[in-house]
């Protein structure tokens, strides 16, 4: 092996360092969220790192945030509907209220609009251009006429001529032409509107769908707003604005409509005309046991009731002696206030302010005069508790219990006055037998407790497996029998034996199991001694038939339709087999085919033996490859030698015919490379690139192993130097040299193999049967590029960049114009990347480099200038660490990727 210099390993660690990609840089440092008891605070963490509010979900990175959004999430914005949302979210007495949404949102966004010719015209609808009025005539003169209104403003009626109907209402319109029909041709005439024109608005603002709209001409300015998805959760319902022309702003409170049903404010619109809407005003949000929980935009001063009114009232079940308000302090601090609603002067002076929310609680506790029942009772609940009622007073008789009650013990559960819980035991049989001393007086609140028999003891049951219908555990009867429990377990399969079966019992002081085998057949006859009476934790197993006689089995495998285990016939054959296994697929050898057999020797030890058969003239019923079939044979049916063996070449590049291309065993490239019509003109067979995936798969292997290796040493080197260092110097080299190893061999675990194989083309006809015309292999590449233009050259010099090629233009020449060498060029190391894969320097130009500057250069090739690097205590070993990069490099075929 050469040995290196140096000086050449420091050419091969620059070239390393200068040319493997870096991966980018950022801050990964995890956003916490800073919401503390419902307050967004902004802030900063101790690091700098900036924190968001997590708004119910795990904020996880910064660069979560720079990820393209969702739309789903897009749609809800951020706005006073999220704010109350959350604050809800965090108060547990709240946890079950619906999200706080503004209030008349979803009228609007949720609403579809009906189609203009399905909408009644006013009489006051203006008449203008675009419109269509149909008109009837009868009496003298019959016929229906559709006219249209010209850009004049007129429409032309038959034998009356023009009419102007501009700016005239549908009502007025329809009177002009009813009084001209009757003085001028004396018919009576029916007037209606038809096709309405359309008008251009534009729906501004904060909406789901701000834009321009195509509307019918009797669309008003709600019907504009559906049309836009309807406001944003901070639009306002209560300050839209419709802007005409030059006109004062009309300014429409939605609310007259969402509460009263008001729709006079709602004006229709004209051409051009805007509805903007602007963001939302002060808002509110109330909830809890109200009629109609939302966020509200109030207008004005605003009273706790009027809220409350706004919100359609208290239910029956709010607490109205305590009604909460949470408000924002000068954005500064939380304070929450507890005001009397159902003093109505307090909550009518109770001023509420932007940002607050009303919270009504529910009353607690429950009812002052009752009493419960629960627990084994036919109806249990909620029983009235009248004056001097005892416990017999709501359990009346046996016929109030269910079955299997636990008649010795019954409880009553009492709250005492010093809110301790208090248990009362009683006698469930002795009070209904009348017994006074457990007919216990009842307090307000008692709960009655009547019990199960089983929940204080397990409930006996009997298990039944093997050969039934339905195998599992039944619950024990009295007297229950195992011909009882084969018919509660749905009777026996066709497979039950009615020989012998098997009843496991449990002795219940010995906890030690028992085996009886018994005659089944006997005991579904009854016979009382095979038909015992089960005891609690028996087991009853029925066997099958088939175990006294094991199922025999054949296979057949290899090519045929349906390869596996099949029963065994006493008549089988091998026709009969291929048969059963589905018949034989088309890639079937028929030829020869193979019967394996099993033989047992003294039923001590077994054998194997093969037999050879014309699978074809055992299909043709010949009885000499038709063979008699034994239990357990397994025949396989081989393959077709080659059978769709398909293996694929892709050609790229300057080939006329490029793609994919199948080829036979054994098949050169040449052959593929005619078959594809040769190489183009403009193919520049020295810069070709043919890759195999064999190939990149061993250098990728050899590729880890050799960075496996190097990690090692680095470490180790480390752990060695960290015990020889002597002072703080060493060891802040030392550190530096590891920082640097580390970075250096996280760029080589980066490097994958290419697979390339070098091979010098030609034109066809010399390429043909040279050394370079390998024999292929499934899944090799060929790219064929075009002519390159340009020679590269990278690392030190002034201005790296791409130069024309010239044909007598030498190494020197580029490196001029490039602006010559950097102050840190290491000149002597300047070495040129083929391109065909090889590399070319000054060690290896004959005689020692003379004249290397002076060596012309191929289209595609690249000059790297290395730079240079400062000696330190850290390179003392870097001599053996850039031979093992070298060695990775070369082996692995990724030269070109590693420098």
């Amino acid at each position: 092996m050469r040995k290196w210099s140096l000086r050449q390993a420091l050419i091969i660690l620059a070239a390393l360092i200068f040319c493997l990609p870096t991966a980018p840089l950022g801050d990964d440092r995890p956003v916490e969220p800073c919401a503390k008891d419902g307050i967004v605070e902004t802030s900063r963490q101790s690091d700098g790192a900036p924190c968001v509010e997590a708004a119910g979900e795990s904020v996880k990175s910064e660069k979560r945030t720079k990820d393209v959004p969702d739309k789903k999430k897009n749609e809800k914005a951020s706005g006073p509907a999220d704010i109350f949302e959350r604050l809800m979210a965090e108060d547990p007495l709240l946890a079950a209220t619906p999200p706080l949404k503004p209030f008349g949102q979803a009228v609007f966004s949720g609403s579809e609009l009906s189609a203009p010719e399905s909408l009644p015209i006013n009489p006051d609808y203006p008449i203008g251009y675009g419109d269509e009025i149909g008109v009837t005539f009868w009496g003298r003169v019959t016929g229906e006429h559709i006219l249209k209104v010209t850009r004049e403003g007129t429409i032309s009626l038959p034998m009356i001529g023009p009419l102007n109907v501009n700016g005239m209402t549908f009502k007025e319109a329809g009177e002009l032409i009813s009084s001209k029909a009757r003085s001028i041709i004396g018919a009576e005439v029916s007037v209606t509107m038809g096709r309405l024109r359309s008008i251009q608005v534009f729906v501004l603002g904060e909406v789901s769908r701000p834009g321009s709209y195509k509307m019918s001409a009797a669309s008003t300015v709600s019907s504009a707003l559906m049309s836009a998805g309807g406001a944003a959760p901070i639009g306002s319902l209560r300050k839209v604005e419709l802007r005409r022309g030059t006109e004062k702003p009309r300014q429409i409170d939605f609310y007259d409509l969402l509460l009263k049903g008001d729709k006079s404010r709602d004006a229709r619109l004209n051409d051009g005309d805007v509805v903007f809407v602007p963001v939302i005003g002060p808002v509110i949000g109330i909830a809890g046991n109200i009629k109609r929980p939302a966020a509200y935009e109030i207008k004005g001063p605003t009273s706790l009731l009027e809220a409350i009114e706004l919100s359609g009232g208290v239910i029956p079940t709010a607490y109205t002696q305590q009604v909460q308000v949470e408000r924002i302090e000068n954005n500064s601090r939380r304070v929450v206030a507890d005001i009397n609603a159902g003093d109505t002067a307090k909550a009518g002076s109770f001023m509420l302010r932007d940002g607050d929310f009303v919270k009504v609680l529910s009353i607690t506790g429950k009812d002052t005069n009752a009493v419960y029942l629960y627990g084994n009772v036919k109806r249990p609940g909620k029983y009235e508790l009248k004056p001097g009622m005892k416990l017999s007073g709501i359990i009346t008789g046996f016929s109030d219990l269910l079955e299997e009650t636990h008649l010795t013990y019954g409880v009553i559960k009492r709250l005492t006055p010093e809110l301790n819980t208090m248990v009362i035991p009683f006698n469930v049989g002795a009070l209904l037998s009348g017994s006074e001393p457990d007919d216990l007086k009842l307090m307000p609140l008692d709960s009655v407790f009547v019990f199960s028999t089983w929940l204080f003891r397990d409930r006996p049951t009997v298990s039944i497996e093997g050969e039934v219908r339905t195998p599992g555990q039944f619950t024990i009867e009295e007297n229950l029998t195992v011909k009882d429990l084969i018919l509660l377990a749905g009777g026996l399969t066709t497979e039950a034996s009615y020989g012998e079966y098997e009843l496991y019992r449990k002795d219940e002081l010995t906890q030690k199991t028992s085996l009886l085998r018994l005659n089944l057949g006997k005991a579904l006859q009854g016979v009382p001694s095979e038909n015992p009476v089960l005891r609690s934790s028996d087991v009853v197993r029925v066997h099958s038939a088939l175990e006294a006689e094991p199922q025999k089995t054949v296979s057949v495998l290899g090519q045929v339709n349906r390869p596996g285990e099949y029963g065994y016939a006493s008549n089988m054959r091998v026709s009969d087999l291929v048969f059963a296994g589905g018949g034989l697929k088309e890639s079937a050898y028929l030829k020869e085919a193979e019967l394996a057999s099993y033989e047992v020797e003294d039923k001590t030890t077994s054998s194997l033996s093969y037999r050879t058969l014309d699978l074809e003239k055992a299909l043709e019923g010949d009885p000499e490859h038709n063979l008699q079939i034994k239990p357990y044979d397994s025949l396989f049916v081989r393959e077709v030698i080659d059978w769709l063996d398909r293996r694929y070449i892709e050609l790229s590049g300057e080939v006329r015919f490029p793609g994919k291309y199948v080829f036979k065993k054994g098949e050169k490239l040449s052959s593929v490379i005619t078959r594809a019509g040769d190489f183009t003109n403009e193919a520049y067979l020295n810069g070709a690139v043919f890759t195999r995936e064999s190939v990149r798969e061993l250098q990728q292997t050899t590729l880890e192993e050799a960075v496996s290796r190097l990690e090692a040493r680095l470490l180790n080197d480390a752990s060695a130097q960290a015990l020889t260092s002597t002072g703080t110097d060493d060891v802040k080299q030392m550190e530096t040299a590891l920082s640097l190893k580390k970075e250096l061999l996280a760029r080589v675990k980066a490097v994958k193999a290419q697979g390339r194989i070098a091979l010098k083309f030609d034109e066809l006809n010399r390429f043909s049967g040279s050394s370079y015309d390998v024999a292929l292999e499934h899944g090799d590449r060929l790219f064929v590029p075009v002519r390159p233009t340009q020679v590269q050259i990278m690392g030190a010099v002034q201005n790296p960049a791409a130069f024309i090629f010239e044909q007598e233009a030498a190494i020197k020449n580029y490196i001029s114009k490039a602006g010559g060498y950097s102050v840190d060029a290491d000149e002597g190391r300047v070495f040129v990347l083929k391109s065909d894969g090889t590399a070319l320097s000054r060690n290896s130009s004959w005689p020692s480099g003379f004249g290397f500057t002076r060596s012309t250069l191929d289209p595609g090739d690249t000059i790297v200038v290395p730079e240079k690097i400062d000696k330190g205590l850290w390179l003392r070993e870097v001599k053996d660490i850039t031979q093992i990069l070298y060695q990775i490099a070369v082996t692995a075929g990724v030269l070109i990727v590693a420098f």
